[in-house]
């Protein structure tokens, strides 16, 4: 199809490919949406916000991560479309507001990598890196993962902090310094 043909051809050039698995046969064994059952694309069905299997998204064994899906604020047309509120912004939940949390992570992950050491990496090794540091997710008997970056990017740095004292001046501090906590 198309959409096989345009994902395998993003795969070839590193291009990540991440897509919603669709809403509407949870638990299903032989549905979900395209082109997330694509083999080069990352499906995403989605969670609850306490993690728990949302009771919308499809997923089965081709599901890649879930991600957070429920109630999730957005921006959305003004006038009288079903969608639409008067403030422009609304709670929506889907398979389609859980991809994004994971299409970010992709993008943190890619670059993090390539402003590191230059190494772009490919759409499996991303893949890989988030899921050997995500979060287990249960749902019918398979476990998934739920993607994390900072467990993620601490994995990969493989370089010390560059810390240079910008102030007090000279390097002395004068009578104390005080540190803070942004806890």
């Amino acid at each position: 199809t198309t959409w096989t043909r345009a994902i395998n051809n993003a795969s070839i050039y590193n291009i990540s490919s991440v897509a919603a698995s669709g809403n509407g046969n949870p638990g299903s064994n032989v549905n979900i949406g395209s082109p997330a059952c694509i083999t080069n694309a990352t499906a995403v069905s989605a969670t609850n916000k306490d993690d728990s299997v949302s009771s919308y998204g499809d997923y089965n064994t081709l599901v890649d991560f879930f991600a957070p899906g429920t109630s999730i604020n957005s921006t959305v047309p003004t006038g009288s479309c079903e969608l639409c509120s008067s403030t422009g912004y609304s709670a929506i939940s889907g398979t389609s507001m859980a991809t994004p949390h994971v299409s970010a992570m992709f993008t943190l992950v890619r670059e993090f990598v390539r402003l590191q050491n230059g190494t772009l990496l490919t759409p499996r090794a991303i893949q890989t890196f988030l899921q050997n540091s995500g979060k287990n997710i249960s749902a019918s008997g398979n476990i998934y993962k739920r993607p994390d970056v900072y467990p993620t990017i601490i994995a990969l740095d493989s370089s010390a902090p560059n810390v240079s004292l910008t102030s007090p001046k000279n390097s002395t501090a004068g009578p104390a310094i005080l540190f803070s906590s942004l806890s």
